[in-house]
């Protein structure tokens, strides 16, 4: 990741637009793909779908079944901790300044020159408000700059899209 200053590129800076519109299905017998819209509100999905009719399926094909076994996109999530390791902050001078910078925690099960982040894991949680555990997608934060790897946020993503067809679970929209 190129980053200077308060700037950053994620990846090789080519990514200009990110949002979780599609899900895609590969039929583990014949390799077969299917395409659903999960966001039917998208602008550049309903573009394509005009564009290249019928390829993108609505999102109440989605049978109960399969709908049981979404997950919120891991990709996503990574693009979207990098970005809350700067934009947690809630004053312009701790912005500018970077002084409440945060890192990913590295993975210290990997042997490398360079640190490697730790991945996202999924796990059963509850959070402070829920009284059941959920199916979430999570990531650790450490201060930027320390020498030691003390926790000083933490994220989660809710990743159980639920088992009725055709409708995600309540908060699992976009």
């Amino acid at each position: 990741m190129a980053s200077a200053g308060n700037i950053q590129a994620i990846g090789s800076g080519d990514i200009n637009y990110i949002r979780n519109s599609v899900k895609a299905t590969v039929d583990a017998y014949d390799g077969s793909i299917q395409l659903y819209a999960w966001d039917e509100e998208d602008p550049l999905l309903m573009a394509w779908s005009q564009a290249f009719d019928g390829t993108v399926r609505p999102l109440d094909d989605i049978d109960g079944e399969l709908m049981s076994h979404l997950r919120y996109p891991e990709d996503l999530f990574k693009v979207q901790r990098q970005v809350m390791t700067r934009y947690h902050v809630d004053s312009a001078e701790a912005f500018f300044g970077g002084t409440d910078f945060w890192n990913i925690s590295e993975d210290p099960s990997v042997e490398s020159a360079t640190p490697q982040d730790m991945p996202p894991y999924y796990l059963s949680i509850a959070m402070p408000d829920q009284d059941e555990p959920t199916f979430s997608l999570t990531t650790n934060f450490i201060p930027s700059g320390s020498e030691r790897q003390n926790l000083v946020g933490y994220m989660a993503a809710d990743a159980d899209a639920g088992s009725e067809a055709g409708a995600p679970r309540e908060g699992m929209g976009n």
